[in-house]
């Protein structure tokens, strides 16, 4: 049985992983014991996910100065992103291109671009959450062939920097109270999620290893290695010992 390593999830991670694996297993015929496994997980990611927006509603901090330059860019390239992706999921035709330009866009921003709008915490959050997605190998294989790479990762910075201005700017008191928001939530989803993995596991891996796979696909990359078993080394053969002779016990030379 696989382990999974889960008590570095990030709140962007466990929101992301959380959703992909509500949305896999509700589409597929699973056993009872997950649907209970799997409605724990849905009530602890909405609780993670409205914690995060009330984050969110608090609005921006205080200092807003520190802010304008990387909230202007990640605005501005997200919303060339988004343009790319609406155009070429607009072109006439139902070909693979256009549906993995759909899927693309989906995925950066599948509650629209309105949040680009809001605060500097809606920016950052939303925007954060979409980008996670594109490194995702389907999504990723998209921009690349849409020459979008250049713009994911000038994106990824700008909200990498607005993040660190915005902790800056709000200061220890909303850390905390960010903190004292979220990270309850947090614990128990990934509670939440180790266990709906275990139930995964133990149900599906002996019936049908497939589908156990696919439902467990979201944790993919949070798998740990398996410990391979120490190697034992055979002993050293022991050294001959030394045996000294003496020059009148010699044997005779064959010239004698």
């Amino acid at each position: 049985m696989n382990t999974y390593t889960l008590k570095a999830l990030t709140l962007v991670e466990a929101l992301a992983i959380g959703a992909d694996i509500v949305s896999i297993a509700r589409a597929r015929t699973v056993h009872p014991r997950i649907l209970a496994a799997l409605a724990d997980v849905e009530a602890a990611h909405a609780a993670l996910d409205e914690a995060s927006r009330e984050q969110e509603e608090e609005g921006d901090p205080p200092h807003l100065a520190s802010l304008a330059a990387p909230l202007v860019s990640a605005r501005s390239l997200l919303a060339r992103i988004d343009a790319v992706l609406e155009a070429h999921a607009a072109l006439p035709g139902e070909s693979k291109h256009v549906e993995a330009a759909r899927r693309a866009r989906l995925a950066l921003f599948p509650n629209g671009t309105t949040f680009l709008r809001g605060t500097a915490t809606a920016v950052d959050v939303w925007g954060h959450r979409g980008l996670e997605r594109a490194r995702e190998k389907p999504t990723a294989q998209t921009l690349r062939a849409l020459h979008l790479g250049v713009a994911v990762k000038a994106a990824t910075a700008a909200i990498a920097e607005l993040g660190a201005a915005r902790r800056a700017a709000s200061g220890a008191v909303v850390a905390e109270r960010e903190e004292a928001g979220t990270f309850e939530a947090l614990g128990e989803l990934v509670v939440a999620l180790r266990a709906y993995a275990h139930v995964v596991q133990a149900v599906e891996c002996v019936t049908d290893k497939d589908l156990a796979r696919e439902l467990l696909a979201p944790l993919a990359n949070r798998r740990a290695p398996r410990r391979q078993p120490a190697r034992v080394e055979p002993p050293a053969p022991a050294a001959p010992p030394d045996v000294h002779v003496d020059a009148d016990e010699a044997p005779p030379s064959r010239a004698a």
